[in-house]
């Protein structure tokens, strides 16, 4: 069952919240509020990924690469030993969370393991089925919703933790748009 990124309380039947009414559009069973469409470079290798199961991810990871030293995509997925910020920011991360911005999947994948609830927001809808397939093969729950910094659909105070992956020149422009989504006594990580 989809969680209403509108409420965040309802449920999704018929492409409608249950809880508020809101009609929501499914792309690839993800809530969607962009008519953005990516068409990156990796497209055949994100596509395998969302095929990802705990039974056969391993498998479906051999399968991307193309040979034991390419992480061009896997890396995206599961280099970790770069994430030096998940340490020193840990003690921060509870409850309902919502990573945004030009973060790579594992930035979503990592935080899932510590919040309470998590959302990715991405506009690439590939990127977000890639990632939350790799997420419950995993043992991860993650909400992708697809989206721009422009059309997210959340709530006021809607979330305790925002992890905001963005360049330094786009640092205001998303704290523009996210401090109002930010509970009273939430936190914004800013992953420059």
């Amino acid at each position: 069952m989809k969680s209403c990124p509108y409420c965040l309380d309802g449920s999704i039947s018929n492409n409608e919240c249950v809880d508020c009414g809101q009609e929501v559009e499914l792309r690839d069973g993800i809530p969607s509020t962009t008519d953005v469409r990516s068409t990156g470079e990796y497209r055949t290798k994100l596509q395998k990924l969302t095929g990802a199961t705990k039974e056969n991810l391993d498998s479906v990871l051999e399968d991307v690469r193309e040979d034991y030293m390419d992480g061009r995509v896997i890396d995206r997925f599961f280099k970790t030993r770069t994430v030096c910020w998940r340490v020193l920011v840990s003690s921060y991360l509870s409850g309902r969370g919502l990573v945004i911005g030009d973060h790579e999947e594992k930035v979503g994948i990592l935080a899932s393991e510590l919040l309470d609830e998590t959302y990715t927001v991405d506009s690439d809808l590939l990127s977000l089925r890639a990632q939350r397939a790799v997420a419950e093969a995993m043992g991860q729950s993650l909400n992708p919703v697809h989206s721009t910094l422009d059309t997210l659909p959340f709530p006021r105070e809607a979330f305790d933790t925002v992890i905001v992956d963005c360049r330094a020149v786009e640092v205001s422009s998303y704290l523009d748009r996210l401090e109002p989504l930010v509970s009273e006594d939430g936190t914004i990580i800013l992953l420059v």
